[in-house]
């Protein structure tokens, strides 16, 4: 759908009636969808409008006027899963005492089957709950939580904590960046132990 509607622009805004004779002509577009497909779109056009300048044609004179964002979204359109920043009931992590980390999640479609937690240079890797276990206060209130606790072994220093999310296949899920680029829906954070 988007690419032949994108054809259908990129023919009438590079046209010309004859060649001593030259018409401006505007034409409006709505584009509607997916978030990460609307981006992929618009990121295109930037490169095409890029490309023709870079090579001394005359760019693409295609300009995006109005974006509906995530302050705008209508009531039925479901927005990107996004986690917040995670929060740990200590603010310095001790080997072998228990700390419970949180992380709310915005998840209008239900994507999110499993969000799993890892401390990067450690061997904690493990998932968060929304079910009323493991620490998880509210089952089913998009927050989730697990108790971690450091291994005795684990040296002291500052680690970084991630949190990804995956849906029900076990594929990491993704959302669009500005540039139309996908990356996977985690958050991180540093997180300090000391013993």
């Amino acid at each position: 759908m988007f690419r032949k509607s994108l054809a259908l622009i990129l023919g009438i805004v590079g046209c010309t009636l004859a060649p001593e004779v030259r018409a401006e002509l505007e034409v409006s577009l709505t584009v509607s969808g997916e978030i990460r497909e609307i981006q992929a779109l618009l990121s295109y056009i930037e490169q095409r409008n890029r490309a023709g300048a870079d090579e001394g044609d005359n760019p693409l004179k295609i300009s995006v006027h109005s974006i509906a964002g995530d302050d705008a979204v209508p009531a039925n359109m479901p927005r990107p899963v996004t986690l917040a920043t995670p929060q740990l009931s200590a603010e310095i992590l001790t080997p072998g005492q228990p700390a419970l980390v949180t992380v709310a999640v915005m998840d209008d479609r239900d994507e999110v089957d499993t969000l799993a937690i890892e401390v990067v240079g450690t061997n904690l890797k493990t998932d968060l709950y929304d079910d009323g276990t493991h620490g998880d206060v509210d089952p089913g209130d998009n927050v989730w939580s697990v108790t971690l606790t450091p291994m005795e072994a684990t040296p002291a220093g500052e680690y970084e904590l991630i949190i990804t999310g995956y849906d029900p296949k076990g594929r990491p899920l993704t959302t669009a960046q500005q540039d139309g680029a996908e990356s996977p829906v985690q958050v991180r954070r540093k997180i300090t132990i000391e013993r």
